[in-house]
């Protein structure tokens, strides 16, 4: 038993997440303390410290226009331009050599294609900085998306089943679906 006093606004807050997830207040605290260390652990500090400044430069913009990036087209694409100005002031220097590890995973995907009788066209995308950055970041979208549309109340036992899935759910919540604004806008463009 761990007893602490809090101010009356982070307990208001802590009650309004666990309300929001459907848990106790003592879950809430437990959960989130938990993430708090298993961040400090498990991220190296580069890669804390660029998710710090990535936050800065959205909230600079949305400062500038008065907008979400979520919600504001051309606020979302200052967001865009801005963070690959950032990454590319820190990321190295220098000519993109292939990753062995990267090549290494290119010629698995044909091995397993062949192996299943699957026709595969090999692409110097599966290679390029660009295409393992869509690759990589598909896969996390696909977890985030992952719960859209869940009831409630099955997402009340996402807790119980694995913390790395309830923060892609909490990602979601907090984002919002990137999905479902896409559908929605491609509506909006159908009946003008």
């Amino acid at each position: 038993m761990l007893t602490t006093r809090i101010t009356s606004e982070i307990r208001a807050a802590l009650e309004d997440a666990a309300r929001e997830s459907g848990t106790s207040l003592s879950q809430e605290v437990e959960l989130r303390l938990r993430d708090s260390l298993k961040r400090e652990h498990k991220r190296p500090p580069d890669v804390l410290a660029l998710a710090e400044a990535i936050a800065q430069v959205i909230e600079k913009i949305q400062q500038r226009t008065g907008r979400q990036w979520r919600e504001d087209a051309w606020t979302g694409q200052a967001v865009r331009c801005g963070i690959d100005f950032l990454v590319g002031h820190f990321a190295a220097f220098g000519e993109a050599v292939t990753p062995p590890s990267v090549e290494k995973a290119a010629e698995k995907a044909a091995e397993e294609a062949a192996a299943r009788g699957l026709p595969f066209i090999e692409e110097e995308r599966d290679r390029s900085p660009a295409g393992v950055g869509e690759i990589e970041a598909a896969k996390v979208i696909t977890m985030i998306e992952h719960f859209r549309g869940w009831p409630e109340a099955q997402l009340r036992h996402v807790v119980v089943w694995s913390k790395e899935l309830y923060r892609y759910l909490q990602l979601l919540r907090d984002l919002g679906s990137g999905a479902e604004r896409f559908e929605t806008s491609i509506q909006m463009e159908r009946r003008r």
